[in-house]
C-alpha cells in the first residue's frame, strides 16, 4: 500500500497486476480493457512553487478523483507522480476532460492537472508490457491533454 494515498502501490501491480487483466477479459460481455497512465504535470514546479506538503495533498486528491471515476477498475499509484488504472472502457471520453477539471480546480494555482496515455488491451499479454505500452501513448502526447490509440508493434 501507498503510504501516501492509501491505494496499491507499484509492488501490489507486480503481484496481482496479471491476474486483475485476465478478471477483466473474462467478465461476461467485456471485449476490452484500457489502461490509463496518468501522470501530474508539472508537479515539480508546483512543489517548488507551493511546497512539499501541497505537492502531497495534489498527489492524494488525484488519486482520489481518478479513483473515483473508475470504481469498477483497479487504480494504484504507480511511481512518483503517477497513477495507473486498469479498467473498461465505459464512458472514456467523458470521464478524462472531468478529471482534468477536477484536478484543476483543487489545484492551488488553478493550472496544474493531469495528462494520460490510454492503451486498449485486446488479449491477455503480460500487466507490465501493457503498463509500457499507456506510459509510450502518454509520452508521445506531450502537446495534447489525452491521447487514445491502439498501441502496433
Amino acid at each position: 500500500m501507498d503510504l501516501l494515498t492509501g491505494m496499491p502501490n507499484v509492488s501490489y501491480f507486480s503481484k496481482f497486476g496479471d491476474d486483475f487483466l485476465r478478471k477483466l477479459l473474462k467478465r461476461a460481455g467485456q471485449v476490452d480493457v484500457i489502461y490509463i497512465y496518468f501522470d501530474i504535470s508539472s508537479l515539480h514546479s508546483y512543489n517548488d512553487h507551493f511546497g512539499f506538503l501541497q505537492g502531497n495533498q495534489l498527489i492524494k486528491k488525484c488519486g482520489e478523483i481518478i479513483r473515483a471515476s473508475f470504481q469498477e477498475g483497479l487504480t494504484l499509484r504507480y511511481v512518483d507522480n503517477s497513477i495507473l488504472t486498469i479498467t473498461a472502457p465505459s464512458q472514456l471520453k467523458k470521464l478524462l476532460p472531468e478529471i482534468q477539471k477536477k484536478v484543476a480546480d483543487f489545484s492551488a494555482d488553478k493550472v496544474t492537472t493531469v495528462r494520460a496515455g490510454v492503451y486498449q488491451v485486446k488479449e491477455m499479454e503480460p500487466a507490465t508490457s501493457a503498463v509500457d505500452k499507456a506510459y509510450q501513448v502518454y509520452n508521445t502526447s506531450v502537446k495534447k491533454r489525452f491521447e487514445m490509440q491502439d498501441y502496433f508493434t
